[in-house]
């Protein structure tokens, strides 16, 4: 993990959080503000955990664009959920 690691207990919050709300394939978009709501974490310690978790290989972030250039929800792939049906 990088140096300032996120609690475990963020982390977890975190994942079981995208894991929940992942189709069958483990992929998963939900919004930044999203996850700090129903984390109860803020903004910065979502984007933070989701760091450490990418460094980990827990999980796989896309940045989205849309074709006008404007951002979208990132997708999230969750690499433990691969072999879910």
């Amino acid at each position: 993990m990088s140096r300032n690691s996120s609690s475990p207990a963020l982390l977890e919050t975190v994942f079981a959080t995208l894991y929940k709300s992942a189709n069958p394939d483990g992929v998963c978009d939900m919004s930044l503000r999203d996850l700090s709501h129903v984390t109860e974490y803020s903004k910065r310690s979502v984007v933070r955990a989701i760091k450490d978790l990418v460094e980990c290989q827990v999980l796989a972030l896309e940045h989205r664009k849309a074709a006008d250039g404007a951002n979208l929800r990132n997708r999230y792939n969750l690499n433990t959920r691969k072999d879910a049906a």
